[in-house]
């Protein structure tokens, strides 16, 4: 039903009348997607189990999150060059499904797009730029990847050859790195990206347990959320003075982080920005920036001080939060918000709770 995005609703079990008329059932490999329709939506062909084949017409510019899950005997399907978005577990378990093409139009691929496929041994790519042992590297001027299919033995009619991650060189027709793009290149130690790159997407180095260092060129203004979040091996990082914000987890989980100089371009810091950087010791906050994230420095344990400038008005939930070895921290007045556990279990906690400014609820277990 409806248009110009294609929806769907599973038949309730005891319905006989649709539109004042007796239900006459249809093959479902006899529809035809109207011309109107611009992108199939949420879950729309979701179990349709007797589907064997569909044609999308050059209309569509979208499949939405899990359309076609569990068509359990589709064998082909041919994605026009319109589309430019395949959503996350947009093929999961099409468990008959031989071969795919990705046009290069498409510039995102959703998690888990082609997972549990098991009989996809063969993907043509349009634009191929890479293939790592881990993952299918395509398209300009985004950049994006899928997690190569578990059976998956053919790619552009070729056997696989799968090269080592760290001899990737991102060509200069790339001006973004997109969503998850190099997510879990586990062998990933290092990586040079050009100055035609513009944007770097979310959680795009996400769990990248090997990754030690990283160039960011001034070309970039924004390090998205997630994008270096579990870099265990990441000990120091430059920022250059381009970018303005750090999103939600930018560093989280990076244990091996020691020191982080913040540019005073940087007028954001995200949620949880650096939670759980275990190894950081100590950090400078500029005085652009006016508020301390929720989780933003927990479970910091190596933190022994900081300076809070006195641009900072707002400290938030659990920001120091069991951050142990804190010891020297500095209050400015111009602090009008504590969120509570803000200070919970940090180690000057005794110290702060002689300033009255600050609530007890500071000091709870928060959220």
């Amino acid at each position: 039903m409806n248009e110009p995005v294609l929806i769907s609703t599973e038949i309730p079990y005891n319905l006989q009348i649709i539109n004042g008329k007796n239900i006459e059932n249809k093959v479902i490999n006899e529809f035809i997607i109207p011309s109107s329709i611009s992108k199939l939506g949420y879950g729309c062909f979701y179990k349709c189990r007797s589907l064997t084949s569909i044609n999308l017409s050059s209309s569509i510019i979208e499949l939405g999150n899990d359309c076609f899950r569990q068509c359990s005997l589709l064998t082909s399907v041919t994605i026009p060059s319109s589309i430019s978005k395949l959503g996350y577990c947009c093929f999961k378990e099409c468990s008959s499904l031989k071969s795919i093409n990705i046009p290069s139009s498409v510039s995102e691929i959703g998690d888990y797009c082609f997972y549990e496929c098991s009989l996809l041994t063969s993907v043509c790519v349009d634009n191929l730029q890479f293939i790592s042992k881990e993952r299918i590297f395509m398209n300009e001027p985004v950049l994006i990847s899928i997690k190569i299919p578990e059976n998956i033995q053919i790619i552009n009619g070729k056997n696989i050859e799968n090269k080592v991650i760290n001899e990737f060189i991102i060509p200069s027709s790339i001006s973004k790195i997109g969503d998850g793009c190099f997510r879990e290149c586990y062998s990933l130690t290092s990586i040079n990206i050009p100055a035609t790159i513009n944007e770097i997407g979310d959680a795009c180095f996400c769990r990248c347990y090997s990754l030690t260092s990283v160039t960011i060129p001034s070309s970039i203004n924004e390090l998205g959320n997630c994008c270096f979040c579990g870099c265990l091996s990441l000990k120091s990082i430059n920022i250059p003075s381009s970018i303005s914000k750090l999103g939600d987890f930018c560093f989280d989980e990076c244990t091996s982080l020691t020191s982080i100089n913040i540019p005073s371009s940087i007028n954001e810091l995200g949620n949880c920005c650096f939670r759980r950087c275990s190894s950081l010791t100590s950090i400078n906050i500029p005085s652009s920036i006016s508020k301390l994230g929720d989780e933003c420095f927990k479970y910091c344990d190596s933190l022994t001080s900081i300076n809070i400038p006195s641009s900072i008005n707002e400290i938030g939930n659990c920001c120091f939060y069991e951050c142990y070895s804190l010891i020297s921290i500095n209050i400015p007045s111009s602090i009008t918000s504590f969120r509570e556990g803000c200070f919970y279990k940090c180690g000057c906690e005794e110290i702060l709770k002689m300033d009255k400014r600050i609530p007890r609820d500071c000091f709870d277990r928060g959220w």
